[in-house]
């Protein structure tokens, strides 16, 4: 045992102690490296999806005003006596409506140029899960509810349902692309309307579930403020906890999705290694001793702990590296085993 360990430490930091002694240990001991290796390098990753949280589709730089849409929402179901309630968990959908019986209201502000007109910035909508595929489509179609032309431009959204909260934010640059024929006339579909081939990309997405919410939640309260001039903080304060608490579920999901992912991508890197490992040695040129894949994955698995502990301490360092530091790291090392693989002496 003790011998072993002084190969980990050793062969941490020199190639050629991997080469050599690789052969002397097992391969159940390999794959328990090589187990360890693959968990300390998604650690980084695993900690940046443990720390998000829903409310960050309120602070975001690129938000579309959705503090500010979420602020007159609130105001306009205290004023109207309308209300939203999350009660056991689930909204009654059925029974909740704004104005006038709808289940979709506009949030606009003036325009900043032309204080008469007005400038869309969220629909707001409640609908039922059955519902709730074509809602969406039709929102990414450009189309209001009355409305049943596509248009280029998608509609930023805010969907509840008995048990959800969706929220889609699109820029004002973000188009969608109408299908065309070979001379560039629209192609329309069996209503003559205009097909969309490609949808644009949605800025922000958030998606949240009411389901362990215990507490029963009035979203026309949110704007409770003694003071007017806090009543925007507090609404939104108040948002942000609804948000958060709406996300926990999925963040959890997020978290051994992520886990998942990353660790099957680090996996693979070293299963490719090992493959490129036996080739180097395989070719005309080189002069080293020719490995099978069993030792070349064995060598892999010994030399992915040092990568491991160098992408965990850059990847919290710098949170960009976290996801691909494993890596680069584990590829830049094997270059220099397969280089000792093939010219085992190189000065003669």
């Amino acid at each position: 045992m003790k011998d072993f360990f002084k190969f980990i430490f050793k062969g941490s930091i020199n190639n050629q102690e991997l080469i050599d002694n690789s052969k002397v240990h097992s391969f159940l001991s390999s794959l328990l490296i090589l187990i360890i290796s693959l968990v300390i390098a998604i650690v980084p990753s695993f900690v940046t999806a443990a720390k998000q949280k829903g409310s960050q589709v309120l602070t975001v730089a690129n938000n579309q005003s959705l503090n500010t849409s979420l602020s007159i929402f609130t105001d306009y179901l205290d004023k109207e006596n309308l209300d939203i309630v999350i009660k056991d968990g689930k909204i009654d959908i059925e029974n909740t409506s704004f104005k006038d019986g709808k289940k979709e209201y506009l949030v606009t502000v003036p325009n900043r140029e032309d204080s008469s007109k007005q400038d869309e910035l969220l629909a707001i909508r409640l609908c039922t899960n059955d519902q709730l595929e074509e809602t969406i489509n039709r929102y990414k179609s450009g189309m209001l509810e009355g409305s049943n032309t596509p248009t280029e431009n998608p509609r930023s959204y805010l969907i509840f349902t008995e048990t959800n909260i969706y929220i889609s934010l699109y820029s004002p640059s973000s188009t969608n692309t109408f299908d065309k024929d070979k001379d560039g006339f629209l192609i329309l579909d069996d209503d003559g309307l205009p097909v969309i081939k490609t949808y644009a990309s949605a800025a922000i997405s958030y998606k949240g579930t009411t389901e362990k919410i215990k507490n029963e939640i009035s979203i026309k309260t949110f704007n409770d403020s003694t003071l007017e001039e806090s009543k925007y903080d507090e609404t939104t304060k108040n948002w942000a906890n609804l948000l958060d608490v709406a996300f926990k579920p999925y963040r959890t999901q997020n978290m051994w999705v992520t886990a998942g992912i990353y660790s099957a991508i680090n996996f693979g890197t070293v299963l490719l290694v090992s493959l490129l490992l036996v080739i180097m040695t395989h070719l005309k040129h080189s002069v080293g001793n020719k490995i099978n894949y069993l030792e070349a994955l064995k060598i892999a698995s010994y030399s992915a702990l040092a990568p491991a502990i160098v992408s965990i301490i850059l990847g919290f360092i710098i949170s960009s590296f976290a996801t691909i530091g494993f890596v680069m790291c584990l590829s830049l090392r094997s270059t220099f085993i397969a280089m000792k693989l093939t010219n085992p002496n190189p000065l003669q």
